[in-house]
């Protein structure tokens, strides 16, 4: 099964979906650049390195099946 990024993380029923899997993995990964003084763009590489996990994701889920 492929992860699909905008995908909530969990459903709950009859309640608003929540950060998408995109979104919740760019805010941990912006956390983790945050951490070091010397980075001042947080923002774009996040978003960029989310979309390059959840590509990565992706391929080694088609190799498995």
């Amino acid at each position: 099964m492929k992860t699909n990024p905008n995908e909530p993380i969990a459903r709950i029923e009859n309640y608003s979906t929540g950060l998408t899997k995109r979104e919740y993995m760019a805010t941990s990964i912006a956390a983790g650049l945050a951490a070091d003084p010397d980075i001042l763009d947080i923002v774009g590489p996040a978003v960029g390195i989310a979309d390059a996990l959840i590509k990565e994701l992706n391929k080694s889920i088609a190799h498995d099946e």
